[in-house]
């Protein structure tokens, strides 16, 4: 199935995303281990859409918008409903139980970055949320999927141990070959390049959020961050806390804060003539 089809138009995407849907097998997996598939319907709500591309403005008036947000939608319900298809079948040798194909849903889901928020934070309180944060939902499954690792299902765990194996050893010899190659890489934890490739005053960061979130627990420990001149700096907890929630703040909410504070989450000193 070539879903590059659906760029064309809302109607093929959603003709696509039907076909694969009428495979009893998907449609058995989706349902049974409970598959949070991306929606390609006009109008649905922003926990059903892409969340870095979830604004209805943007879909209206910004070209590309809507056709990128389509076929990204069905590129990962593609990629989802194959791995639920390979891991349903496994299960069901298994013999598995109901809580065990919920369980590896929830895995697929997050590792889709279809984190699980609070039922609190679902209808307008979620809105709002969205609104607040940049793409929470994401943010949340880069927390939630690693607990997988302690799952009491022996094939969730496997699963979740290979994923995590294979992606930080990819991701890791590419930093490696790139720091071979002479590409600056910074490896101090503390710092806001941590594990990110530096080229010229350009930072290449391919750990998908982990580096931030790695960096956040370095600090909590040590209570002290590297700045860009490489000095040690002491710093609190609170601190570090409102910076990285400072880092996920929407890009609306994110500039009003730099006006009224008059500095970046960093740290930076900025004024109006800055950002002019």
């Amino acid at each position: 199935m070539v879903f590059s089809k659906a760029f064309q138009s809302r109607e093929i995407a959603i003709k696509l995303n039907r076909e694969l849907l009428a495979d009893p097998e998907i449609a058995q997996a989706v349902n049974k281990m409970g598959l949070d598939l991306y929606s390609v319907e006009a109008g649905a709500s922003w926990t059903a859409r892409p969340e870095t591309m979830a604004s209805r403005i943007a879909e209206k008036f910004v070209p590309g918008v809507s056709r990128s947000n389509l076929i990204a939608s069905s590129f990962m319900n593609k990629l989802m409903t194959d791995v639920g298809r390979t891991n349903y079948r496994i299960l069901a040798k298994m013999g598995a139980s109901e809580g065990e194909y919920k369980a590896m849903g929830s895995l697929i889901n997050q590792l889709s970055g279809r984190g699980t928020l609070p039922k609190q934070l679902t209808g307008t309180a979620g809105d709002i949320l969205n609104k607040l944060l940049t793409s929470p939902r994401y943010v949340i499954s880069r927390f939630q999927w690693p607990t997988k690792l302690f799952s009491e299902s022996k094939a969730v765990r496997q699963e979740a141990a290979s994923t995590l194996v294979a992606w930080a050893g990819a991701m890791s010899a590419i930093v490696g070959l790139a720091y071979a190659g002479g590409v600056r890489v910074e490896f101090d934890p503390r710092s806001s390049d941590a594990y990110k490739m530096r080229i010229g005053d350009k930072r290449l960061d391919v750990w998908v959020g982990y580096a931030q979130i790695l960096r956040l627990f370095a600090q909590l420990a040590t209570q002290e961050r590297k700045t860009a001149t490489g000095e040690i700096v002491p710093v609190s907890r609170a601190d570090v806390l409102s910076r990285f929630m400072e880092s996920k703040e929407s890009p609306g909410i994110g500039a009003l804060n730099i006006l009224l504070s008059g500095k970046s989450y960093v740290g930076e000193k900025i004024d109006l003539k800055t950002l002019a």
